[in-house]
């Protein structure tokens, strides 16, 4: 799992962000692609692709978390992004990743990979790594095994 913070190159018209080759030197030849809403106080996420890399280009203007592992029984990681931004995040096979929105606002985030999406193929599975409590507070599966760093 690899996380690349992309700068503003925005000027009086608003925000711009530039991917350069961060979509293409992970993913060669794009297979499937799909954009998501995420709201205030949910996970999105929490499966895995057996076979498939993925790279999930994420906006947004409050803070949110990014979770993974490496693998089944693996210790869950995870990184917290503050502010307002663009990310690129590059997903690697049988890596279960999940993205919490903790922030005000809304997050979005497209999501391209380099196989086509199936669901009657068992490649994409879940395995739940983070959710909410009642209190809308999150919790690891791994609770003991989370760890954090914050990227500002």
């Amino acid at each position: 799992m690899k996380l690349i913070r992309i700068e503003n190159a925005g000027d009086d018209r608003g925000s711009s962000f530039s991917l350069g080759g961060l979509v293409g030197e992970w993913i060669q030849h794009p297979a499937d692609c799909h954009a998501a809403d995420i709201e205030p106080g949910f996970v999105r996420g929490n499966h895995y692709h057996t076979k498939r890399r993925e790279v999930i280009v994420v906006r947004y203007d409050s803070g949110w978390s990014l979770f993974w592992d490496e693998g089944a029984g693996t210790k869950v990681r995870s990184t917290t992004v503050c502010g307002s931004g663009v990310v690129v995040i590059h997903v690697i096979p049988d890596c279960s990743h999940a993205i919490a929105n903790t922030g005000e606002n809304r997050i979005f985030a497209i999501a391209i990979s380099d196989r086509t999406y199936d669901g009657a193929s068992d490649e994409t599975r879940r395995r739940v790594i983070v959710s909410t409590d009642q209190s809308g507070q999150l919790t690891s599966t791994r609770r003991s095994q989370v760890s954090s760093r914050n990227s500002t």
